[in-house]
């Protein structure tokens, strides 16, 4: 089974977000979205991290990640979905 990790946080030091993700990844899809925190509207990314080898190391560097940009956006909390996927390269 591989895995799908998901991190969502706000819109903003974009390029920072980029960097920070490339650090501990170099295969990775960032969206736009729209999200609501606490009943406020704000623009979000979703960064999202496929691991099909079952790299064990893959969540902790997700959890760096997501750290790093709370840290980078100063934000009180940055959401962080794993999830079990069927699914691989063709």
């Amino acid at each position: 089974m591989a895995k799908l990790y998901r991190i969502y946080t706000e819109d903003v030091n974009r390029e920072e977000i980029e960097r920070i993700a490339a650090l501990y990844f170099d295969s990775f899809t960032i969206s736009q979205a729209v999200g609501y925190w606490t009943g406020a509207r704000e623009h979000s990314l979703l960064i999202e991290i496929f691991e099909a080898s079952r790299f064990y190391h893959a969540q902790q560097k997700v959890g760096c990640i997501a750290k790093a940009i709370k840290l980078a956006n100063k934000q009180e909390a940055v959401l962080v979905i794993e999830l079990d996927v069927e699914g691989g390269l063709l």
